[in-house]
C-alpha cells in the first residue's frame, strides 16, 4: 500500500482548475480575481505557463490601471514542475513526502544559501546521482529564484513597447487561499501576459512554408 505522503503532488494548473490571484500591476494599487485555467501550454521547461479566463472580485478592480482582456496568459515559477531542470537534475515527480524533507531541510538551517555553495557541496558528492534528493530540490529553487524578479523588472523598462512589439505585462501576482486546488503552493509567484495569437509550427507545412504565416 502507498503511503499518502509518497504520492505525487498534483498539477494545480490544469484546464478547469479555478484560485484566487492578487495583482500587483506595475501602476496602481493591487486588486484581487478569479482566474479558471482554460488552457495549460506543453511541453513546461522552466516555468508552467497557462491561459486563464478572469473575472474580478470587487467592482474596485474595474478602475485597474490597463483594461484586462477576458483571457490572459499566467506565469507561474513552480520548480515542482520545471519539467527540463527536473530532468536535468535526474528529479522525479514531487510528492508530499519529498517536499517535507524538502522544506526540513531548509527550516533546520542546513541548506547552502548560494550557487557557490551549493555546488561546492554538489562536488562532495561525487556525481548527481549520489545527492540527497532535497540537495537537488534546493539547487533548482537557488537557480530559478531570481527569474522572477528579473522578468518582472525587464517587462517594466520594456513598457514603452508593451502591445506592439512584444506583449504587454499587466503585473504580478500571488496566490490567495483556494482550498479546493489540490497541490496549490501560495509562495509560488507569477506574472500576467497579454495573449499573443499566432501561428502553431505543428500547423505548418515544413515542405512549403508561408513566411507570412511565421512573421505575422
Amino acid at each position: 500500500m502507498v503511503h499518502t505522503q509518497d504520492i505525487s503532488i498534483p498539477c494545480p494548473y490544469v484546464v478547469g482548475s479555478a484560485f484566487l490571484l492578487r495583482v500587483t500591476p506595475t501602476i496602481g494599487s493591487p486588486f484581487d480575481l478569479l482566474a479558471t485555467v482554460v488552457k495549460f501550454y506543453e511541453p513546461v521547461t522552466i516555468s508552467p505557463i497557462m491561459l486563464i479566463s478572469i473575472e474580478f472580485i470587487d467592482t474596485d478592480s474595474e478602475s485597474s490601471p490597463y483594461k484586462l482582456p477576458n483571457k490572459i496568459v499566467l506565469k507561474v515559477y513552480d520548480r515542482r514542475f520545471s519539467t527540463d531542470l527536473r530532468e536535468q537534475y535526474r528529479l522525479r515527480a514531487s510528492t508530499y513526502k519529498t517536499e517535507k524533507l524538502y522544506h526540513d531541510y531548509v527550516a533546520f538551517g542546513q541548506a547552502p544559501d548560494n550557487l557557490k555553495s551549493i555546488h561546492k557541496v554538489i562536488d562532495g558528492f561525487g556525481k548527481l546521482d549520489n545527492c540527497p534528493r532535497e540537495l537537488l530540490e534546493h539547487y533548482i529553487t537557488i537557480e530559478t529564484s531570481p527569474y522572477f524578479a528579473a522578468e518582472c523588472a525587464t517587462n517594466e523598462q520594456l513598457q514603452s513597447l508593451q502591445g506592439c512589439d512584444v506583449p504587454r505585462f499587466y503585473g504580478s501576482v500571488e496566490f490567495l487561499e483556494s482550498p479546493s486546488v489540490p497541490g496549490l503552493n501560495l509562495s509560488v509567484p507569477g506574472i500576467l501576459l497579454e495573449p499573443i495569437v499566432g501561428t502553431s509550427l505543428d500547423s505548418m507545412d515544413p515542405a512549403s512554408p508561408n513566411i507570412q504565416d511565421v512573421i505575422k
